[in-house]
């Protein structure tokens, strides 16, 4: 893509910086503010908002992640691998390292039913995870999921349409992180919300935390970590104003209760003993009214690109 003279936006600007310094891309800011008819012409409606425009008709994808350099960088990789990597087993410790989520197929090439079940999964979710094929001897077949030291496989025993309601759910992080995207999905699931409050650079930290505790819980809550910054507006709706972070509510849809978690530091054996204050009714809901919170529909707010 060729740079057009714009006025810099400095929001971004130092993880715009770290992927500066991939040669494979150039990396143009365009301040909102003083252009809008070229945000807009790009389908920019709320911002910060992140465009990648690539291959030979500069097809436009829209990056809805985390706004970290990390973040931004591993989706800029995925964008430009392959849909599926093929691999020998002297690169394969190499691929299996390449990103926070990587599926391996040991594939036989006579599958081909398979095969092109698995290019299916692969373009759906490329963006998101890594995707290698590593040619099966014989008939073994296989695929492998691995998340840091989280490994499962799926193998020929489980019939083979399942293949993509597998990887959908092996894909779902034990903690996750709300967005706009996937709110409606949370608050339809029939569980209680734990909701935990903090800048973006934590939430690694958090979700690692914490994973041992929501898989306890996995069955009626659902553990989620969201960016203060982006959603301050949910923090009243949790009467969570003025409070530092993390800091964390536990959020029931069904009955819209909301309950304050007073315990001091966000750990998971302080949130673990919230949660059975809750369940032993020793911890009330809270009364948002005489919180000083006006009564307003649980959500995200105006952002359409998170």
């Amino acid at each position: 893509m060729s740079q057009l003279s714009h006025t810099p936006c400095t929001n971004l600007e130092s993880e715009w910086a770290s992927l500066a310094l991939n040669p494979a891309v150039s990396i143009i800011s365009i301040d909102c503010t003083l252009s809008p008819k070229t945000c807009a012409s790009h389908d920019v409606v709320s911002f910060p908002a992140i465009r990648l425009y690539h291959g030979p008709k500069y097809s436009m994808i829209r990056y809805r992640g985390e706004r970290t350099s990390q973040a931004l960088t591993s989706f800029l990789s995925r964008a430009l691998r392959p849909l599926i990597t093929p691999i020998t087993p002297q690169t394969l410790s190499v691929f299996q390292a390449s990103d926070d989520i990587v599926f391996t197929a040991y594939i036989p090439v006579t599958n081909t039913e398979l095969l092109a079940q698995y290019s299916a999964v692969a373009k759906k979710h490329h963006l998101d995870c890594t995707f290698g094929k590593l040619e099966s001897k014989g008939q073994i077949t296989r695929i492998e999921f691995r998340r840091g030291e989280e490994v499962e496989t799926w193998d020929m025993s489980t019939e083979a349409g399942a293949l993509e309601g597998w990887v959908e759910k092996v894909m779902q992080p034990i903690v996750g992180r709300l967005t706009r995207r996937n709110e409606m999905e949370y608050l339809s699931s029939g569980k209680s919300l734990l909701y935990m409050f903090a800048p973006s650079l934590l939430h690694a930290g958090l979700q690692k935390a914490f994973v041992p505790l929501a898989k306890h819980y996995a069955e009626y809550i659902s553990f989620l970590v969201i960016d203060s910054t982006e959603y301050a507006n949910m923090l009243p709706q949790m009467g969570l104003q003025g409070r530092g972070f993390p800091c964390a509510a536990l959020y029931n849809p069904k009955m819209g209760q909301v309950f304050r978690f007073e315990g001091g530091n966000v750990v998971p054996s302080g949130v673990e003993e919230f949660i059975n204050g809750i369940v032993s009714g020793q911890i009330r809901a809270l009364d948002l009214a005489e919180e000083g919170v006006e009564n307003s529909e649980h959500g995200h707010g105006a952002h359409d690109e998170l």
